[in-house]
Parts: C-alpha cells; sequence; structure tokens
C-alpha cells in the first residue's frame, strides 16, 4: 500500500480483483495441448 499512497494524493484509484492465475494456468495448458494448432490468445483467456 505504501508504494499506491503517492497515486491516492493525485488521483482517483480503483483497486480490483483479477484472474491472472488462471489465466496463466489455462495459458500454459493450451500450450502444451496437442490437440490445439495455435493457443488461445490471452484476451479469450481472460474474458
Amino acid at each position: 500500500m505504501a508504494a499506491l499512497v503517492p497515486l491516492l494524493a493525485e488521483r482517483d484509484v480503483v483497486v480490483t480483483p483479477g484472474n491472472g492465475p488462471q489465466v496463466g494456468l489455462l495459458a500454459l495448458e493450451s500450450a502444451s495441448d496437442p490437440s490445439f494448432d495455435h493457443p488461445h490468445p490471452f484476451d479469450a483467456l481472460g474474458a
């Protein structure tokens, strides 16, 4: 939080949860699946 204090003094900040770990796991699974010609793109995985 200390790193955010300067930003909070100058701007309105919204902190939201993300799904980064899930997207990373899905990306790794997609990249290693031999049934896919191309791995799923990140924008599709994070939708």
